[in-house]
């Protein structure tokens, strides 16, 4: 008879304990997605009772700003200067995608070879467990 299969992984074993692991976590990925939203829900709504008029601004304005009021002169300038905020945010979220695909990429491929080499160390397993099964049984030096 054969093993349960799942339809979208047919090399997989569902009797295998953890073949059923990914569906339990997910439920945890929910809770802590929702954990993050509403932690900054509750940082604005903080942020917003202690000074209703105010603006968010970047820690680069404020650190340009204060060095400024002590004298300081900058050692080097921009070598594009763009005219407007929104190109800046979106050059700004553009190198944000990059660098979170390239982090994505990198994490399933670090997941992909521990999957490989799972599966490999299953097959030899496998493999071992087949030998021994027929040494046992026909016996170590029979073979007449």
């Amino acid at each position: 008879m054969s093993e349960p299969r799942h339809p979208d992984r047919p090399h997989a074993d569902l009797s295998h304990p953890e073949a059923h692991r990914p569906a339990q976590r997910g439920w945890v990925t929910w809770a802590l997605a929702g954990l993050v939203v509403v932690l900054l829900a509750v940082t604005f709504a903080i942020a917003r009772t202690h000074s209703p008029d105010a603006q968010f601004g970047g820690a680069d304005s404020n650190a340009v700003a204060a060095l400024e009021e002590q004298g300081v002169t900058p050692w080097f300038h921009p070598v594009l200067v763009l005219n407007s905020p929104e190109l800046e945010s979106g050059l700004f979220a553009a190198q944000a995608a990059l660098g979170g695909a390239v982090l994505g990429w990198a994490v399933g491929r670090l997941q992909s070879r521990r999957e490989i080499r799972r599966l490999r160390e299953s097959r030899r397993a496998d493999v071992d467990d087949a030998a021994d099964d027929t040494v046992h049984r026909d016996g170590p030096g029979d073979g007449v």
